[in-house]
């Protein structure tokens, strides 16, 4: 929602064309070129972020580590064992924010540039299919 809302008014309150009213969104380094490059950008790092999270939750990294535990050698205690087989905690908050803001962005921008609407469903297409991954594969059962 941020990155959408970002782009349309840096573009109207610093063009000094935007406020004559002259259409030169369309021209290099203009409206058209940023919007196209964070709907791309969009599409793209929301799913590996959801498997390769940089910030510790990272269902991908957890997989690895638990498969390259060696049994003999392991200095992690049985908490810390149990912890990785348990999976990543899944946050359905942000998975449903990072849905809408996907959303959001293609319908904002697509009469702008209709390949923004096809850079929406790819990228919650690609959406989908990493949080089917997650859901059944990495992260850990709710505690209901």
């Amino acid at each position: 929602f941020n990155s959408g809302l970002a782009l349309l008014l840096v573009h109207a309150w610093w063009d000094e064309a935007a406020t004559t009213c002259e259409m030169n969104w369309f021209l290099p380094g203009n409206l058209l070129q940023d919007v196209v490059d964070v709907c791309f950008m969009n599409m793209l790092a929301v799913p590996i972020i959801l498997l390769v999270a940089p910030w510790g939750n990272s269902p991908i990294l957890s997989f690895l580590k638990l498969r390259l535990l060696d049994d003999r050698s392991s200095r992690m205690t049985q908490s810390e064992v149990n912890e990785l087989h348990g999976g990543v905690e899944y946050r359905l908050p942000y998975r449903y924010a990072s849905m809408l803001k996907t959303l959001f962005l293609s319908l904002l921008y697509a009469p702008l540039a209709p390949v923004v609407m096809l850079f929406g469903i790819v990228s919650l297409s690609l959406q989908y299919w990493a949080d089917k991954v997650n859901l059944l594969r990495l992260a850990r059962r709710p505690p209901w």
